[in-house]
């Protein structure tokens, strides 16, 4: 059901990456490019390419909601994308940063990476065993709070290329951590 309407949609979520502006999650969400990875070009053509974006997306509701006239409904967004909506779902933590409700602690940024990692492959960074595990056991020895982006670094804290992660500093670098990647790190 939704003929060229529905394959209009499922193309243009499809066709997202190709615009080196979106990529997919681990599970196959889409989600904006890091920031930080933006070319000085890229980063030009930021704003309009999300903004016609945001009015595909509207129009996709709106015909979604003009199809279901008369029946109440409201979309659950962490459910994955209502069946008529769009073709490839976005990443959960991305439709939060669209609503202006972002993962606000280290638990919500946990959460959210851990649901837009695969079950068959976890990051190690999304369960509570990295907070009571050592370093060593961890893989986090030498690590500073820096994080790497393509071929940039980019510093978690100012200083952060000098600043060693610590058993005592390890929640803070990965609430950082977590939250430069799936918050700021949104363009």
């Amino acid at each position: 059901a939704g003929g060229l309407r529905r394959q209009f949609f499922d193309l243009f979520t499809a066709e997202l990456p190709a615009s080196r502006l979106w990529t997919h999650t681990d599970a196959g969400g889409l989600r904006p490019v890091d920031r930080a990875a933006l070319t000085a070009e890229a980063a030009a053509q930021l704003r309009p390419h999300m903004e016609a974006c945001g009015r595909v997306c509207g129009m996709a509701l709106y015909q979604e909601l003009h199809r279901r006239l008369g029946v109440r409904w409201e979309p659950e967004v962490f459910a994955g994308q209502p069946p008529s909506l769009l073709g490839d779902s976005f990443a959960r933590y991305f439709l939060r940063a669209v609503r202006h409700d972002p993962p606000a602690t280290l638990a919500e940024l946990q959460a959210e990476l851990r649901a837009e990692c695969p079950d068959s492959a976890p990051d190690y960074r999304a369960g509570p065993e990295i907070l009571t595990r050592s370093l060593r056991e961890s893989g986090l020895e030498g690590q500073t709070f820096v994080r790497h982006v393509g071929g940039a670094e980019v510093p978690l804290v100012e200083g952060g290329a000098v600043r060693a992660v610590c058993d005592e500093s390890k929640a803070e670098w990965l609430e950082r951590m977590l939250r430069a990647e799936l918050v700021d790190g949104v363009a």
